[in-house]
Protein backbone atom coordinates (compact mmCIF):
# COMPACT_ATOMS: atom_id res chain seq x y z
CA UNK A 1 0.00 0.00 0.00
CA UNK A 2 2.72 2.73 0.90
CA UNK A 3 3.79 2.16 -3.09
CA UNK A 4 0.49 2.53 -4.21
CA UNK A 5 -0.15 5.72 -2.09
CA UNK A 6 3.29 7.33 -3.26
CA UNK A 7 2.45 6.66 -7.09
CA UNK A 8 -1.13 8.13 -6.51
CA UNK A 9 0.78 11.13 -4.86
CA UNK A 10 2.98 11.49 -8.07
CA UNK A 11 0.11 11.14 -10.11
CA UNK A 12 -1.29 14.32 -8.56
CA UNK A 13 1.59 16.01 -7.89
CA UNK A 14 1.62 16.05 -12.35
CA UNK A 15 -1.46 16.17 -12.92
CA UNK A 16 -1.60 19.66 -11.54
CA UNK A 17 1.98 20.49 -12.88
CA UNK A 18 3.23 21.25 -9.80
CA UNK A 19 6.42 19.47 -10.49
CA UNK A 20 8.36 21.35 -7.87
CA UNK A 21 6.59 19.56 -5.27
CA UNK A 22 8.20 16.71 -5.81
CA UNK A 23 10.83 17.76 -3.80
CA UNK A 24 8.59 16.90 -0.96
CA UNK A 25 8.73 13.26 -1.55
CA UNK A 26 12.42 13.08 -0.58
CA UNK A 27 10.91 13.49 3.11
CA UNK A 28 8.15 10.77 3.27
CA UNK A 29 5.83 9.96 5.58
CA UNK A 30 5.71 6.15 4.96
CA UNK A 31 8.33 3.29 5.08
CA UNK A 32 9.10 4.10 1.22
CA UNK A 33 12.77 5.03 0.36
CA UNK A 34 13.27 8.48 -0.71
CA UNK A 35 15.87 7.30 -3.52
CA UNK A 36 13.12 4.80 -5.03
CA UNK A 37 10.06 7.85 -4.67
CA UNK A 38 12.20 10.11 -6.24
CA UNK A 39 13.13 7.39 -9.36
CA UNK A 40 9.66 6.63 -9.52
CA UNK A 41 8.54 10.33 -9.72
CA UNK A 42 11.37 11.17 -12.48
CA UNK A 43 9.81 8.15 -15.12
CA UNK A 44 6.41 9.75 -14.06
CA UNK A 45 7.59 13.15 -14.83
CA UNK A 46 9.18 12.04 -18.08
CA UNK A 47 6.50 9.70 -19.17
CA UNK A 48 4.14 12.83 -18.73
CA UNK A 49 6.64 15.17 -21.26
CA UNK A 50 6.37 12.59 -23.70
CA UNK A 51 2.63 12.39 -23.70
CA UNK A 52 2.24 16.29 -23.65
CA UNK A 53 5.07 16.08 -26.85
CA UNK A 54 2.66 13.23 -28.84
CA UNK A 55 -0.47 15.08 -27.91
CA UNK A 56 0.61 18.70 -29.14
CA UNK A 57 2.12 17.00 -32.07
CA UNK A 58 -1.62 15.70 -32.68
CA UNK A 59 -2.88 18.63 -32.40
CA UNK A 60 -0.95 20.57 -34.71
CA UNK A 61 -1.18 17.50 -37.28
CA UNK A 62 -4.93 17.99 -36.55
CA UNK A 63 -5.24 21.58 -36.92
CA UNK A 64 -2.73 21.53 -40.22
CA UNK A 65 -4.75 18.82 -41.78
CA UNK A 66 -8.05 21.13 -41.21
CA UNK A 67 -6.54 24.40 -42.65
CA UNK A 68 -5.30 22.69 -45.54
CA UNK A 69 -8.75 21.34 -46.22
CA UNK A 70 -10.25 24.59 -45.91
CA UNK A 71 -7.82 26.49 -47.53
CA UNK A 72 -8.92 24.18 -50.57
CA UNK A 73 -12.26 24.37 -49.98
CA UNK A 74 -12.77 28.17 -49.70
CA UNK A 75 -9.34 30.06 -50.17
CA UNK A 76 -6.37 30.94 -48.56
CA UNK A 77 -8.04 34.86 -48.75
CA UNK A 78 -10.95 33.12 -46.22
CA UNK A 79 -8.58 31.11 -43.83
CA UNK A 80 -6.55 34.75 -43.35
CA UNK A 81 -9.82 36.64 -42.38
CA UNK A 82 -11.12 33.74 -39.82
CA UNK A 83 -7.72 33.17 -38.49
CA UNK A 84 -8.14 36.56 -36.58
CA UNK A 85 -10.66 35.10 -34.69
CA UNK A 86 -9.38 33.10 -31.63
CA UNK A 87 -12.70 30.96 -31.88
CA UNK A 88 -11.99 29.60 -34.97
CA UNK A 89 -8.62 28.49 -34.15
CA UNK A 90 -9.52 26.95 -30.67
CA UNK A 91 -12.11 25.34 -33.03
CA UNK A 92 -9.34 23.88 -35.75
CA UNK A 93 -7.31 23.21 -32.72
CA UNK A 94 -9.66 20.98 -30.05
CA UNK A 95 -12.84 20.50 -31.60
CA UNK A 96 -14.69 16.88 -32.64
CA UNK A 97 -15.05 15.75 -36.07
CA UNK A 98 -18.44 16.44 -36.34
CA UNK A 99 -18.61 20.02 -34.69
CA UNK A 100 -15.57 21.30 -36.66
CA UNK A 101 -17.15 19.75 -40.26
CA UNK A 102 -20.82 21.82 -38.88
CA UNK A 103 -18.65 24.54 -38.66
CA UNK A 104 -16.94 24.66 -41.94
CA UNK A 105 -20.14 24.12 -43.91
CA UNK A 106 -21.89 26.70 -41.98
CA UNK A 107 -19.01 29.28 -42.78
CA UNK A 108 -18.74 27.89 -46.74
CA UNK A 109 -22.41 29.04 -46.58
CA UNK A 110 -21.96 32.31 -45.82
CA UNK A 111 -18.08 32.94 -47.13
CA UNK A 112 -19.18 36.15 -49.46
CA UNK A 113 -20.59 38.17 -46.36
CA UNK A 114 -17.98 36.98 -43.74
CA UNK A 115 -15.08 38.40 -46.78
CA UNK A 116 -17.44 41.56 -47.90
CA UNK A 117 -17.62 42.00 -43.88
CA UNK A 118 -13.81 42.12 -43.69
CA UNK A 119 -12.92 43.70 -47.11
CA UNK A 120 -15.69 46.69 -45.88
CA UNK A 121 -13.58 47.04 -42.70
CA UNK A 122 -9.90 46.60 -43.69
CA UNK A 123 -9.21 44.04 -42.08
CA UNK A 124 -5.43 43.33 -42.92
CA UNK A 125 -6.06 39.98 -43.78
CA UNK A 126 -2.63 39.48 -45.83
CA UNK A 127 -0.60 39.52 -42.77
CA UNK A 128 -2.80 37.74 -40.44
CA UNK A 129 -1.36 34.29 -41.32
CA UNK A 130 1.48 35.13 -39.61
CA UNK A 131 -1.09 33.80 -36.36
CA UNK A 132 -1.28 30.76 -37.24
CA UNK A 133 1.74 30.37 -39.65
CA UNK A 134 2.71 26.86 -37.72
CA UNK A 135 -0.37 25.45 -38.79
CA UNK A 136 -0.33 26.17 -42.34
CA UNK A 137 0.92 23.24 -44.67
CA UNK A 138 3.87 23.53 -46.62
CA UNK A 139 2.01 21.99 -49.84
CA UNK A 140 -0.33 25.82 -48.98
CA UNK A 141 3.03 28.10 -48.05
CA UNK A 142 4.74 27.58 -51.82
CA UNK A 143 1.49 26.19 -53.56
CA UNK A 144 -0.73 28.39 -56.10
CA UNK A 145 -3.72 29.23 -53.36
CA UNK A 146 -4.53 32.86 -54.17
CA UNK A 147 -4.68 34.97 -51.22
CA UNK A 148 -7.64 36.79 -52.79
CA UNK A 149 -11.49 36.15 -53.65
CA UNK A 150 -13.23 38.16 -56.45
CA UNK A 151 -16.45 37.15 -54.90
CA UNK A 152 -15.87 39.56 -52.15
CA UNK A 153 -13.38 42.31 -53.77
CA UNK A 154 -15.26 45.51 -52.31
CA UNK A 155 -13.16 48.85 -51.67
CA UNK A 156 -12.74 49.71 -47.73
CA UNK A 157 -15.12 51.80 -45.98
CA UNK A 158 -18.19 51.44 -48.31
CA UNK A 159 -21.18 50.41 -45.71
CA UNK A 160 -23.80 49.03 -46.90
CA UNK A 161 -22.77 49.84 -50.41
CA UNK A 162 -22.69 46.43 -51.74
CA UNK A 163 -25.48 43.40 -51.78
CA UNK A 164 -24.37 40.37 -50.76
CA UNK A 165 -25.45 37.16 -52.68
CA UNK A 166 -23.45 33.87 -51.90
CA UNK A 167 -24.20 32.99 -55.40
CA UNK A 168 -23.14 35.83 -57.21
CA UNK A 169 -20.93 37.85 -54.88
CA UNK A 170 -20.87 41.61 -54.30
CA UNK A 171 -22.48 43.66 -56.21
CA UNK A 172 -24.00 47.78 -55.92
CA UNK A 173 -27.98 47.95 -55.68
CA UNK A 174 -29.59 49.57 -58.10
CA UNK A 175 -33.40 50.67 -59.50
CA UNK A 176 -34.64 51.19 -62.87
CA UNK A 177 -31.11 50.63 -63.91
CA UNK A 178 -29.13 53.45 -62.02
CA UNK A 179 -27.23 53.03 -59.52
CA UNK A 180 -28.45 54.05 -55.75
CA UNK A 181 -26.32 56.29 -53.82
CA UNK A 182 -25.49 56.40 -50.25
CA UNK A 183 -26.56 59.63 -47.92
CA UNK A 184 -26.72 60.36 -44.57
CA UNK A 185 -29.27 63.20 -44.38
CA UNK A 186 -32.44 64.63 -46.33
CA UNK A 187 -31.43 66.39 -49.34
CA UNK A 188 -33.58 70.13 -49.41
CA UNK A 189 -33.81 71.81 -52.84
CA UNK A 190 -36.67 74.16 -52.80
CA UNK A 191 -37.32 74.35 -56.65
CA UNK A 192 -38.76 70.78 -55.61
CA UNK A 193 -41.73 72.38 -53.99
CA UNK A 194 -42.14 75.62 -56.17
CA UNK A 195 -45.30 75.61 -58.64
CA UNK A 196 -46.89 73.81 -55.64
CA UNK A 197 -50.01 74.69 -53.20
CA UNK A 198 -49.46 74.94 -49.45
CA UNK A 199 -50.43 71.62 -48.29
CA UNK A 200 -53.43 71.78 -46.06
CA UNK A 201 -51.88 70.66 -42.66
CA UNK A 202 -48.45 72.53 -42.82
CA UNK A 203 -47.72 73.63 -39.68
CA UNK A 204 -48.67 77.51 -39.21
CA UNK A 205 -45.53 79.41 -37.99
CA UNK A 206 -43.19 77.66 -41.21
CA UNK A 207 -43.01 79.51 -44.04
CA UNK A 208 -43.64 77.30 -46.91
CA UNK A 209 -41.98 76.07 -49.22
CA UNK A 210 -39.40 75.19 -46.49
CA UNK A 211 -37.28 72.17 -45.14
CA UNK A 212 -40.22 69.84 -44.01
CA UNK A 213 -38.25 68.54 -41.39
CA UNK A 214 -36.82 71.33 -39.29
CA UNK A 215 -38.10 71.17 -36.27
CA UNK A 216 -41.13 73.65 -35.34
CA UNK A 217 -40.32 75.74 -32.22
CA UNK A 218 -41.84 75.03 -29.41
CA UNK A 219 -43.18 72.04 -30.88
CA UNK A 220 -42.73 68.39 -28.91
CA UNK A 221 -39.60 67.12 -26.77
CA UNK A 222 -36.85 65.61 -28.21
CA UNK A 223 -36.98 61.72 -28.33
CA UNK A 224 -32.96 61.60 -27.05
CA UNK A 225 -32.88 64.31 -24.23
CA UNK A 226 -37.13 65.23 -23.75
CA UNK A 227 -35.77 69.02 -24.38
CA UNK A 228 -38.49 70.98 -25.41
CA UNK A 229 -36.19 73.79 -26.75
CA UNK A 230 -33.78 72.94 -29.63
CA UNK A 231 -31.45 70.94 -29.04
CA UNK A 232 -28.31 69.45 -31.02
CA UNK A 233 -28.71 65.44 -30.80
CA UNK A 234 -28.30 63.75 -33.81
CA UNK A 235 -28.45 60.27 -34.67
CA UNK A 236 -25.70 60.37 -36.90
CA UNK A 237 -22.99 61.25 -33.30
CA UNK A 238 -25.36 60.18 -30.79
CA UNK A 239 -22.91 57.26 -28.64
CA UNK A 240 -26.17 55.30 -28.30
CA UNK A 241 -27.36 55.08 -31.94
CA UNK A 242 -23.49 53.44 -33.30
CA UNK A 243 -25.36 51.66 -35.66
CA UNK A 244 -25.93 47.95 -35.59
CA UNK A 245 -24.07 45.72 -37.91
CA UNK A 246 -26.14 44.52 -41.11
CA UNK A 247 -25.64 44.07 -44.21
CA UNK A 248 -27.84 44.35 -47.92
CA UNK A 249 -28.64 40.70 -48.77
CA UNK A 250 -29.72 39.07 -51.77
CA UNK A 251 -32.86 36.89 -50.78
CA UNK A 252 -33.54 36.39 -54.58
CA UNK A 253 -37.28 35.33 -55.79
CA UNK A 254 -40.03 37.96 -55.04
CA UNK A 255 -37.83 39.14 -52.18
CA UNK A 256 -34.66 40.33 -53.50
CA UNK A 257 -32.22 42.55 -51.83
CA UNK A 258 -33.64 42.76 -47.99
CA UNK A 259 -31.67 43.35 -44.98
CA UNK A 260 -29.89 40.89 -42.64
CA UNK A 261 -28.83 41.63 -39.16
CA UNK A 262 -25.30 40.36 -38.52
CA UNK A 263 -25.65 40.98 -34.43
CA UNK A 264 -28.10 40.60 -31.85
CA UNK A 265 -30.20 43.61 -31.98
CA UNK A 266 -33.12 43.97 -28.55
CA UNK A 267 -36.25 45.46 -28.78
CA UNK A 268 -36.45 49.15 -28.65
CA UNK A 269 -33.27 49.92 -30.30
CA UNK A 270 -33.10 53.03 -32.79
CA UNK A 271 -31.11 51.53 -35.59
CA UNK A 272 -31.54 54.48 -38.18
CA UNK A 273 -33.15 57.44 -40.05
CA UNK A 274 -34.69 57.01 -43.36
CA UNK A 275 -33.75 59.46 -45.59
CA UNK A 276 -33.72 60.57 -49.11
CA UNK A 277 -34.62 63.13 -51.30
CA UNK A 278 -37.40 65.43 -49.64
CA UNK A 279 -40.43 66.36 -52.04
CA UNK A 280 -43.78 67.98 -51.89
CA UNK A 281 -46.86 66.09 -50.85
CA UNK A 282 -47.76 65.46 -54.82
CA UNK A 283 -44.70 63.59 -55.94
CA UNK A 284 -45.74 60.83 -57.62
CA UNK A 285 -42.83 59.08 -58.96
CA UNK A 286 -41.60 56.97 -56.11
CA UNK A 287 -44.15 54.31 -55.46
CA UNK A 288 -41.26 51.71 -54.13
CA UNK A 289 -39.45 54.01 -51.66
CA UNK A 290 -41.18 57.01 -50.84
CA UNK A 291 -41.90 57.89 -47.56
CA UNK A 292 -45.03 60.36 -46.51
CA UNK A 293 -44.14 63.24 -43.87
CA UNK A 294 -47.27 64.15 -41.59
CA UNK A 295 -47.47 67.16 -39.31
CA UNK A 296 -46.92 66.87 -35.79
CA UNK A 297 -49.53 66.34 -33.62
CA UNK A 298 -52.28 66.04 -36.09
CA UNK A 299 -54.54 62.54 -36.16
CA UNK A 300 -55.30 63.22 -39.94
CA UNK A 301 -52.80 61.16 -42.18
CA UNK A 302 -52.76 63.54 -44.74
CA UNK A 303 -48.62 64.09 -45.88
CA UNK A 304 -47.06 67.60 -45.57
CA UNK A 305 -44.49 66.39 -47.67
CA UNK A 306 -42.42 63.23 -48.62
CA UNK A 307 -38.94 61.63 -48.85
CA UNK A 308 -37.86 59.59 -52.16
CA UNK A 309 -34.89 57.45 -51.35
CA UNK A 310 -35.16 55.82 -54.74
CA UNK A 311 -31.61 57.45 -56.03
CA UNK A 312 -29.92 58.50 -52.65
CA UNK A 313 -31.00 57.09 -49.42
CA UNK A 314 -29.36 54.47 -46.83
CA UNK A 315 -29.44 50.88 -46.03
CA UNK A 316 -33.29 51.65 -44.55
CA UNK A 317 -34.96 51.81 -47.71
CA UNK A 318 -34.47 48.10 -48.24
CA UNK A 319 -35.61 46.72 -45.45
CA UNK A 320 -38.54 44.20 -46.91
CA UNK A 321 -42.06 43.66 -45.63
CA UNK A 322 -43.67 41.80 -43.81
CA UNK A 323 -46.85 40.50 -41.73
CA UNK A 324 -44.99 39.93 -39.12
CA UNK A 325 -42.21 42.99 -38.87
CA UNK A 326 -39.66 42.93 -36.67
CA UNK A 327 -39.37 46.39 -36.77
CA UNK A 328 -41.44 50.15 -37.45
CA UNK A 329 -41.13 53.29 -38.58
CA UNK A 330 -41.80 56.04 -36.09
CA UNK A 331 -41.85 60.02 -37.21
CA UNK A 332 -39.95 61.75 -34.22
CA UNK A 333 -38.45 65.13 -32.75
CA UNK A 334 -34.82 64.06 -32.82
CA UNK A 335 -32.39 67.16 -32.35
CA UNK A 336 -33.73 69.85 -34.11
CA UNK A 337 -35.17 67.77 -37.08
CA UNK A 338 -38.58 65.41 -37.33
CA UNK A 339 -36.97 62.53 -38.29
CA UNK A 340 -38.60 58.41 -39.39
CA UNK A 341 -37.02 56.24 -37.07
CA UNK A 342 -36.75 52.41 -37.79
CA UNK A 343 -37.12 50.93 -34.78
CA UNK A 344 -37.03 47.34 -33.41
CA UNK A 345 -40.66 46.27 -32.04
CA UNK A 346 -38.88 43.04 -30.82
CA UNK A 347 -35.75 41.28 -30.49
CA UNK A 348 -33.76 40.23 -33.45
CA UNK A 349 -31.29 37.07 -33.91
CA UNK A 350 -27.94 37.26 -35.33
CA UNK A 351 -28.72 36.30 -39.15
CA UNK A 352 -32.81 37.48 -39.19
CA UNK A 353 -33.88 39.62 -41.93
CA UNK A 354 -35.20 42.81 -40.57
CA UNK A 355 -38.58 43.84 -41.97
CA UNK A 356 -41.15 46.19 -41.51
CA UNK A 357 -45.05 46.77 -41.98
CA UNK A 358 -45.28 48.62 -45.12
CA UNK A 359 -48.74 49.27 -43.86
CA UNK A 360 -52.13 49.52 -45.85
CA UNK A 361 -51.46 52.70 -48.13
CA UNK A 362 -48.79 50.61 -49.74
CA UNK A 363 -51.19 48.03 -51.20
CA UNK A 364 -53.22 50.36 -52.42
CA UNK A 365 -51.68 50.26 -55.64
CA UNK A 366 -52.56 46.51 -56.56
CA UNK A 367 -49.30 45.12 -55.42
CA UNK A 368 -49.78 41.60 -53.29
CA UNK A 369 -47.81 40.92 -50.10
CA UNK A 370 -46.09 37.57 -50.45
CA UNK A 371 -44.12 37.77 -46.99
CA UNK A 372 -45.56 34.23 -46.39
CA UNK A 373 -45.85 34.50 -42.51
CA UNK A 374 -48.09 31.93 -41.44
CA UNK A 375 -50.82 33.02 -39.58
CA UNK A 376 -49.96 37.03 -39.78
CA UNK A 377 -49.80 37.24 -44.15
CA UNK A 378 -52.90 39.98 -44.80
CA UNK A 379 -52.78 38.53 -48.36
CA UNK A 380 -54.01 41.90 -49.50
CA UNK A 381 -53.87 40.57 -53.36
CA UNK A 382 -56.92 38.56 -52.71
CA UNK A 383 -59.25 41.06 -52.08
CA UNK A 384 -61.51 42.52 -49.56
CA UNK A 385 -63.09 38.53 -48.69
CA UNK A 386 -65.68 39.91 -45.91
CA UNK A 387 -67.19 41.89 -49.05
CA UNK A 388 -67.20 38.50 -51.28
CA UNK A 389 -64.97 40.76 -53.88
CA UNK A 390 -62.62 37.83 -54.26
CA UNK A 391 -59.22 38.92 -56.77
CA UNK A 392 -59.54 37.13 -59.69
CA UNK A 393 -56.12 37.24 -62.14
CA UNK A 394 -57.57 38.30 -65.34
CA UNK A 395 -58.36 41.45 -63.27
CA UNK A 396 -54.53 41.48 -62.62
CA UNK A 397 -53.69 40.84 -66.47
CA UNK A 398 -56.08 44.06 -67.48
CA UNK A 399 -54.03 46.69 -64.78
CA UNK A 400 -50.55 44.97 -66.52
CA UNK A 401 -52.13 45.74 -70.31
CA UNK A 402 -53.11 49.14 -69.59
CA UNK A 403 -49.72 49.81 -67.90
CA UNK A 404 -47.89 48.40 -70.70
CA UNK A 405 -50.04 50.55 -72.91
CA UNK A 406 -49.12 53.63 -71.29
CA UNK A 407 -46.02 53.23 -70.57
CA UNK A 408 -45.08 51.82 -74.82
CA UNK A 409 -47.46 54.68 -76.04
CA UNK A 410 -44.91 57.26 -74.62
CA UNK A 411 -47.36 59.11 -71.71
CA UNK A 412 -45.08 60.65 -69.38
CA UNK A 413 -41.89 60.66 -71.15
CA UNK A 414 -39.50 62.98 -69.56
CA UNK A 415 -41.49 64.72 -66.68
CA UNK A 416 -41.98 60.79 -65.34
CA UNK A 417 -39.97 62.35 -62.78
CA UNK A 418 -42.04 65.38 -61.81
CA UNK A 419 -44.47 66.38 -59.27
CA UNK A 420 -47.71 64.81 -60.34
CA UNK A 421 -45.94 62.76 -63.27
CA UNK A 422 -47.10 59.40 -63.88
CA UNK A 423 -45.90 57.10 -61.65
CA UNK A 424 -42.75 54.79 -62.27
CA UNK A 425 -43.65 51.47 -60.82
CA UNK A 426 -44.62 48.19 -61.61
CA UNK A 427 -47.88 46.90 -60.17
CA UNK A 428 -45.94 43.07 -59.56
CA UNK A 429 -44.07 45.11 -57.02
CA UNK A 430 -44.02 42.99 -53.62
CA UNK A 431 -42.21 43.69 -50.77
CA UNK A 432 -38.91 43.52 -52.92
CA UNK A 433 -37.36 46.81 -53.05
Amino acid sequence: MPQVNAVLEILRIITDNDQSAVAHLSAPNDSLSSEVITTVASEFVALSNRIKTERLFWFKELTCKRYGEFAIRENLMLLSILSHSAKFREAAETWDGASWSTLVEYIGGNAVSIGAFARVRDLNYKTSLKRVADYIPLYLKFGSLSLSDPRYEVSPGEHHSWVISEENGVKHPSFDGHPQTNIENNIYDEQCFQHTDRPRYWPGNTPYPSDPTIRPPGEGTCVCCDSTNICACDPLTNPAMAGPLLELHDYGGVKGTGIRALQHIYKGAMLAEYVGELRSALYRSDPVYGFDITPLGETAHEAIAMISAKKVGNWTRFINHSCRASTTFEQVIFGDRVRIMVVARREIGWGEEVTVNYGDGYWNEGRRCMCGEEGFCSRKWEGKKEEGEAWKKDEADKVLEELEETLGSGEGGDDADDEGGSEDMDVEEDESR
